[in-house]
């Protein structure tokens, strides 16, 4: 009878140890035909009356229609709001900054504090072109790439894009959209690098012609949409970018493609979602993803995928809980995790105190520079010592441009919020759901991104059962445009070409 219990034992053990191995999808993932569209008491897209525009730009002269602008009338309206500081209080904190941070070295190891010599250098920047470290490249890409700027109004929201035109080798097929979403803390900005090397590299010319939309997203802050003064989830952003691409921009192409990273990333899933339970014509093509994570196996991190993970964790610091997910540095899911613990300080404040933040912040763009950059830094590749001038001035350029534009739209507060408002559904819901069948992926995944530990290609094919191209690269980080834009352009014509749209 022992030998029988004991046999039973080791079949079940080894069995167990299979489905830990190689776990079915259905163990690790939820079908997204179970993802809640209503997120606790909040409405899947508009609140009653709207998101009320606050800016006079959006009030006087935006309706419905489309209405083309210029670089600068958004540049008049936007700098007439930026939170004024004075010299003398930008020089009290630069200087309060130089101590703490060239002068004494902190952190357990030197990735982790980049402020030694770049910090001044961005500051000298900034104080040289003034308002110019803003608008200047925007004003040039503009008339680079012969893009054109406009803004429209959906669901009583302002909304600025800015459409490029990229000529195919098969003039006569219809022209495809692809949208371009980032996410916080960035803004247009980051895909500036992307636009003017697909307009100057030859090679990089797609089978069709491409009807680039740069979305600027309402509610993540620095945009130059308006920023919502109600709550404003995922889901809302998707309807608003679903409306904008499906409805005002109907005339410009008829079906389209989204590019999205960090926010922008999670929005475009939350558009494939809403599109494979509609009936009818899709018009969303695809969707290629710079943020691609996927479902741990549960012998790795069990506790990711359960409520009691990172969400919790993050919103309410269960101590226990922790300690078991640190107590092993073994796999990828850990590693993950210990990446974000140490560098998502920002995190743990916009989850929390988003409010209290941002007023502590709006006293100046220069204190919401020291929160931003070292983000930017840690989280990217443009922080190594070899990266090249022209490299490092355009990250610069990209921050110095975030923490003005937050500062003139209401935009800290609004996207301080966003992270309270849409975390726990990233973590316990999102990330647990595998993406419909009826809409390709694309996955492209960077070293210098933490989000990058996350997602062996197995589980990433789990997750992303439509993919039809899925690439690892050896460079590049969270904001790919603006550190390898060439090597972004190639994988976005790659999936262009191999999509088989009429």
């Amino acid at each position: 009878m022992l030998g029988r219990l004991l046999f039973l034992g080791s079949l079940l053990s080894a069995l167990l140890a299979l489905i830990l191995a190689f776990p079915p999808g259905w163990l690790l993932l939820k079908s997204h035909e179970s993802f809640p569209l209503v997120f606790g008491t909040a409405e899947v897209t508009v609140p009653q009356g709207g998101w009320r525009p606050h800016l006079q730009f959006f009030k006087n002269s935006l309706s419905e229609t489309v209405k083309e602008v210029s670089v600068e009338a958004l540049k008049t309206e936007y700098f007439s709001h930026v939170t004024p500081y004075g010299e003398k209080a930008q020089a009290a904190v630069t200087a309060y900054l130089a101590e703490e941070t060239r002068v004494k070295p902190m952190g357990r190891d030197e990735r982790e504090w980049y402020f030694d010599s770049d910090w001044e250098g961005f500051l000298k920047l900034w104080e040289k072109e003034g308002g110019d470290v803003v608008w200047k490249p925007l004003e040039t890409v503009t008339k680079e790439t012969g893009s054109r700027h406009y803004v429209t109004q959906i669901e009583g929201l302002g909304v600025h894009f800015m459409v490029t035109e990229i000529e195919g080798k098969d003039a006569n097929a219809p022209p495809l959209g692809l949208l371009l979403m980032n996410g916080w803390p960035s803004n247009l900005h980051e895909w500036l690098p992307l636009l003017s090397a697909w307009k100057k590299e030859k090679d990089l010319v797609p089978n069709r012609p491409l009807k680039i939309v740069t979305v600027s997203i309402p509610g993540l802050g620095a945009s130059f949409s308006e920023n919502p003064t109600r709550q404003f989830l995922v889901t809302s952003a998707a309807h608003v970018i679903r409306v904008l691409a499906e409805q005002r921009l109907a005339g410009l192409f008829e079906r389209y493609i989204v590019c999205g990273t960090d926010w922008g990333a999670l929005i475009s899933e939350m558009m494939a979602i809403m599109v494979a339970r509609e009936q009818g014509e899709r018009k969303l093509a695809g969707i290629f993803h710079g943020m691609a994570v996927a479902a741990s196996p549960p012998h790795e991190l069990l506790l990711f995928q359960m409520h009691e993970g990172v969400g919790r964790i993050l919103l309410q610091g269960e101590d226990e809980a922790v300690v078991r997910v640190f107590s092993s540095k073994r796999g990828a899911a850990r590693e993950l995790i210990g990446q974000f613990w140490e560098r998502s300080a920002y995190q743990h404040m916009l989850n929390t105190r988003p409010v209290g933040t941002a007023m502590a912040m709006g006293t100046s763009p220069l204190s919401f520079c020291a929160l931003v950059f070292e983000k930017f830094y840690e989280w990217s590749s443009l922080g190594r010592p070899d990266v090249s001038k022209t490299e490092r001035e355009a990250l610069w350029r990209q921050i110095a441009s975030v923490c003005t534009m937050a500062g003139a739209n209401r935009g800290m507060e609004a996207g301080f919020r966003y992270y309270r408002e849409n975390i726990p559904v990233m973590y316990t819901e999102l990330m647990r759901t595998r993406m419909p069948q009826s809409v390709p992926f694309a996955l492209a995944s960077f070293p210098g991104d933490p989000f990058s530990a996350l997602g062996p290609e197995r589980y990433l094919r789990l997750r992303y059962p439509s993919a039809i191209q899925v690439r690892r690269h050896s460079e590049g980080g969270h904001f790919p445009s603006l550190e390898v834009p060439l090597l972004l352009a190639t994988d976005l014509r790659d999936f262009v070409n191999a999509l088989l749209v009429g």
